[in-house]
């Protein structure tokens, strides 16, 4: 048995005893953004760039929050209530399985050999930067190696290995039901088309500023943007939207399925009044 969660309410075992699932995401979300802002101001563990620096980061952030952090699911503890904690097996409701857990040291001896064989990814264009980084995420949202905190543990360590190879990945610009819905195509789907478009969107210093400006426009309107997909427009890509806001050059429109943002100098025509549908011919 796993023992990772209460029995009665299925909440993951936490350092503070809280049993419902909303007050714990706040409580964690807090411990979380002063780790991040540690990390952010050199204080956070040495860049090794490998599965210790992993094991480290993931440490490093929650552990305010789980008895269990830096450890793979596969790595049994004895909690502070007497049982032992681990999970062979896992995968999400209804969802396809992880790695097994007892793959786990061999998955990680071959992600550090991929790196360490391709020196960092140092050097690479962006369009191969990207490609190589689409791919660990890929081989990365197969093993699961942690019980939960995955995803926010490996963004970090792809900024930090950007930033030595000479490019820049942001992901504050990206919301969290974006990250969902990479994720779920990713991993269930075995789709890597809609994480490689919005990892080479980070990459690109222009798309990204189109991004923060809409952020910006979502914090000062107090709309919870990271409830939806937000993203610059593809190249050749045609969406019937409607305008929404316009935030310096840019503008916000939405559409059936996502947000788009983009320069309102690449519209066609008359510039649309708020409210007013318009035609996306990127």
């Amino acid at each position: 048995m796993p023992n990772y969660t209460y029995p009665e309410s299925h909440v993951l075992k936490n350092k503070f005893g809280i049993q419902t699932a909303a007050a714990l995401r706040a409580v964690e979300a807090a411990f979380l953004a002063a780790r991040r802002a540690e990390i952010a101001a050199g204080f956070g563990p040495k860049a090794s760039f490998d599965s210790a620096y992993l094991k480290a980061l993931h440490q490093h952030l929650f552990q305010d929050v789980y008895e269990w952090a830096g450890l793979t699911r596969g790595e049994k503890i004895t909690l502070s209530d007497g049982t032992v904690a681990s999970e062979t097996e896992f995968k999400k409701a209804d969802g396809k399985d992880y790695l097994y857990a007892r793959f786990l040291p061999t998955s990680f001896a071959q992600f550090d050999a991929n790196l360490r064989q391709n020196h960092f990814w140092r050097g690479l264009e962006r369009a191969d930067f990207g490609r190589a980084v689409t791919d660990l995420i890929t081989d990365f949202t197969a093993m699961h190696p942690f019980r939960k905190g995955n995803g926010r543990t490996l963004r970090i360590f792809l900024q930090e290995l950007a930033r030595e190879a000479g490019h820049t990945l942001d992901f504050s610009v990206v919301s969290r039901e974006r990250l969902r819905h990479a994720a779920i195509s990713l991993h269930e789907l075995d789709d890597t088309t809609f994480y490689r478009g919005l990892i080479m969107e980070l990459l690109d210093p222009e798309r990204v500023a189109a991004l923060r400006a809409a952020i910006d426009f979502f914090d000062a309107e107090k709309f919870p943007w990271n409830d939806y997909e937000i993203a610059t427009p593809e190249p050749g890509q045609v969406a019937e939207l409607v305008l929404t806001g316009v935030q310096g050059p840019y503008f916000i429109g939405h559409g059936s399925q996502q947000i788009l943002v983009g320069k309102m100098s690449d519209l066609r025509g008359p510039a649309p009044k708020i409210g007013e549908a318009f035609t996306l011919a990127a």
